[in-house]
C-alpha cells in the first residue's frame, strides 16, 4: 500500500512539473503600456520661444484564446502643445497578436524572447485647437473623426516570469474626416517601447 501511495505521489509531482504554464499559453492575460514624452526646442522647433511638447500613451489588454494567439483592445492617446496651439487624439479598438515561442518545450520563462506580429483597427477622434488671449478673431477649435489601421511586429523580453519589456515597429494608415469637409488619408511608421505584465 505504501508503494502505491508513493507511486501516486510521484506521478502527481511529475505531472505538475511537466504541466507548467507559460506566459503565452491559453487562458493567459497580457497587459501592456507604452509611453513617450518629448520636448523640442531651439531654432528648429520653437515658435516665438515656445517649446513643442508631445506625450503619447498606448495601453492594451489581451486574452490568449489558444497558445500564442491573443485578442484584446487598445487605447491610443497623444497630445501636443506649443504656446496657444494644441491638438489631441484618442483612439480605441480591437487588436490581435500572434507570438512565436522560440523556447518550446518551455523550460524557463525569465530571459525568454517572444517575437510577435499583430494588427488592429481603431476608431479615432482628433481635436485641433488654437486659443489666444490676444485676439478672438483667430481662435479656432476643429474636430475630426476617422479610423486607424495598424499592423506590424516586435519582440518581448521577459525580465521575470510575469514582467517583460517590448519593442515594436508598425505601419499605420489614418483616415480622418472633419465635421464639414472631405476625408483625408495618410500613413505613419511608428516605433514603440514599453512594459508588459502577464497573468497566468
Amino acid at each position: 500500500m505504501k508503494k502505491v501511495i508513493s507511486l501516486i505521489c510521484a506521478l502527481i509531482f511529475c505531472s505538475s512539473v511537466f504541466a507548467q504554464s507559460y506566459p503565452i499559453n491559453k487562458g493567459s492575460m497580457l497587459f501592456t503600456g507604452g509611453f513617450t514624452y518629448s520636448s523640442a526646442g531651439g531654432d528648429l522647433y520653437e515658435d516665438e520661444g515656445d517649446r513643442s511638447n508631445t506625450i503619447q500613451f498606448n495601453p492594451s489588454a489581451s486574452y490568449f484564446l489558444i497558445p500564442n494567439l491573443a485578442i484584446g483592445g487598445k487605447i491610443l492617446y497623444s497630445r501636443s502643445s506649443q504656446g496657444d496651439y494644441s491638438n489631441s487624439q484618442l483612439a480605441i479598438g480591437p487588436h490581435i497578436l500572434y507570438f512565436f515561442n522560440l523556447n518550446s518545450p518551455q523550460t524557463t520563462v525569465k530571459g525568454s524572447v517572444y517575437p510577435y506580429i499583430g494588427g488592429g483597427v481603431y476608431y479615432t477622434g482628433l481635436n485641433y485647437k488654437y486659443d489666444s488671449d490676444d485676439s478672438d478673431d483667430y481662435n479656432y477649435d476643429y474636430k475630426y473623426t476617422g479610423t486607424i489601421i495598424s499592423f506590424g511586429g516586435g519582440g518581448l523580453y521577459m525580465l521575470s516570469n510575469t514582467v517583460g519589456l517590448f519593442a515594436e515597429g508598425s505601419y499605420q494608415i489614418d483616415n480622418i474626416k472633419p465635421e464639414d469637409g472631405d476625408s483625408e488619408s495618410g500613413n505613419k511608421f511608428n516605433i514603440v517601447a514599453g512594459i508588459s505584465f502577464f497573468l497566468y
